[in-house]
């Protein structure tokens, strides 16, 4: 469960260097190929589905703690899975106001 954690984490986060980066043309033109924007359309659907996905999961885990009446429960980990949501969702709406017709 820690290394899907790590992944989501940073899917969004490399997602916002490659929309960075084709900007600033950083890529070495990878950015001008057919492949490129069938990657970033990927990511741009993937990316909030797999943090709604953690946030889901880490919802119903801490409610299965808090109904077990375990003392070592916390809110830490739906906290930072909203956070990476609401990250995922902001990034998101920057590409949708950034796209071009």
């Amino acid at each position: 469960m820690l290394f899907l954690r790590i992944i989501i984490i940073a899917l969004p986060q490399i997602f916002l260097f490659l929309i960075i980066g084709a900007r600033l043309d950083w890529l070495g033109g990878w950015n001008h190929e057919s492949r490129s924007f069938d990657i970033m359309v990927m990511l741009f659907i993937v990316i909030p589905i797999f943090t709604a996905a953690l946030l889901f999961g880490e919802s119903v885990r801490y409610y299965r703690k808090v109904k077990s009446k375990d003392e070592t429960r916390s809110i830490l980990l739906p906290g930072l899975a909203l956070l990476i949501f609401l990250e995922a969702l902001s990034i998101d709406f920057y590409m949708l106001t950034q796209l071009r017709m």
